[in-house]
């Protein structure tokens, strides 16, 4: 086997694998969450809507953890700790903090208590945007913002959705890498033959 058709079989397998992950990881059902209202100052209740997260069929011996909703990270403020209903949904409300006024991202996390991995599909995410308080002062914090603008909101897009987009993309690439490597060293060898 040549060198070229090695090369081709590689970037053809790679591609295949990597078009094959990237559509196992998009079938896998996302969380959803929604605030109402998405806008709202410090000290203001907010309503926390979402679905497909896990109940526990045992409570005496629970598999996953209650749902909590977090501000900004995985590992952020705790806002409100919920249980998802028989349908798999969630609601409850929590009070805005105390925080510096722009776009922050509300999360609603849950994990195995098995080995402590996030639920597949999680966390739910939501964009919530914290206005100035009532005298119109910024209140300090102790991390870094979202730096953007505030009048529009950052990106939505789930981590999941854009990991398989990413990853779609990468397979997409490597196949047409692939075509146009094959098509060219199939022109060197026509024009290899003719000499």
């Amino acid at each position: 086997m040549t060198l070229k058709k090695r090369l081709g079989f590689i970037f053809g397998a790679l591609a295949a694998v990597v078009g094959l992950a990237s559509a196992a990881y998009a079938c896998a059902a996302l969380t959803t969450l929604e605030l109402s209202p998405n806008k709202a100052r410090p000290g203001a209740t907010v309503t926390v809507s979402g679905g497909n997260y896990v109940r526990n069929q045992d409570a005496a011996n629970p598999t996953h953890t209650d749902v909590e909703i977090r501000l900004d990270t995985r590992r952020g403020r705790i806002l409100a700790v919920t249980q998802p209903t028989a349908d798999r949904r969630i609601s409850t409300t929590f009070e805005v903090p105390q925080v510096k006024a722009g776009w922050h991202t509300v999360l609603a996390t849950q994990y195995r208590n098995s080995d402590g991995a996030p639920v597949a599909g999680t966390p739910g995410r939501a964009q919530l945007k914290v206005r100035r308080t009532s005298s119109g002062a910024m209140v300090p914090v102790a991390w870094k913002p979202y730096s953007g603008s505030t009048d529009v909101a950052p990106a939505t897009l789930p981590v999941s959705q854009s990991m398989s987009h990413a990853l779609l993309l990468v397979a997409l690439l490597g196949l047409g890498g692939a075509g146009v490597a094959a098509a060219s060293w199939k022109k060197n060898d026509r024009a290899a033959a003719r000499a």
